[in-house]
């Protein structure tokens, strides 16, 4: 084969080995569940009858404890705050943004800790599923 050739074959077949990005899930509270059942249901954590925080985040109860509830950790801020994913304690909690929050400042941890608590955050594309979901207005199940 010809060197031009053999070179123009290498050059399409590499130009076609990269595919795009996979676009982002939709923020809908099915994709949003989706997360939650897979990093929070554990019977010691939000699963099963465990209620760490006050909230269990099991399919069909999880939606009415977070959106519109207050946090029982710093109650003057709701879980999930439709249309501002800012004020919503829930993406404290994702984002390890505690000490943003003048209540999580002093000694003694009345915050708890960021989630999930078991192994690390979740990815930066889930955090930003859920902020979409937020910002979108939390459009129910």
């Amino acid at each position: 084969m010809p060197r031009a050739a053999l070179l123009g074959s290498f050059v399409l077949a590499a130009g076609c080995a990269s595919e795009p990005p996979a676009p982002p899930p939709a923020a809908t509270f099915a994709n949003v569940q989706a997360v939650l059942s897979r990093a929070c249901n554990f019977s010691t954590c939000h699963g099963g009858s465990a209620m760490s925080g006050e909230l269990r985040l099991v399919p069909g109860e999880s939606y009415a404890m977070l959106v519109n509830t207050p946090s029982s950790q710093v109650p003057r801020l709701l879980r999930v705050r439709p249309g501002d994913p800012s004020t919503s304690w829930l993406m404290n909690k994702l984002d390890n943004t505690l000490t943003a929050v003048p209540e999580c400042r002093g000694g003694g941890n009345p915050c708890g800790v960021s989630m999930p608590e078991r192994g690390a955050l979740l990815s930066a594309t889930e955090r930003d599923l859920f902020r979409r979901w937020i910002a979108a207005g939390a459009p129910g199940p």
